[in-house]
């Protein structure tokens, strides 16, 4: 499997650093949720836009918290 991943200019211009597509964080979560018993909580030190939160609130019914820095 290839993801394309956005150039660095179009990834990087609001935050100044890359930025996880949604398909990827939606891809991870899938083989987490494959992988790992469902999560209470979901910790994302490096948030940004959320990328992530969002894709593993939309993935795992029984999250109860998020937590991004």
């Amino acid at each position: 499997m290839f993801i394309k991943l956005p150039s660095r200019s179009s990834a990087g211009d609001e935050y100044g650093d890359f930025q996880t597509p949604v398909d990827l964080a939606e891809r991870v979560c899938s083989l987490a949720s494959r992988c790992l018993p469902e999560p209470a909580t979901v910790i994302e030190p490096t948030c940004g836009t959320g990328t992530f939160l969002i894709a593993a609130l939309d993935r795992f019914a029984g999250v109860e918290r998020t937590i991004g820095a």
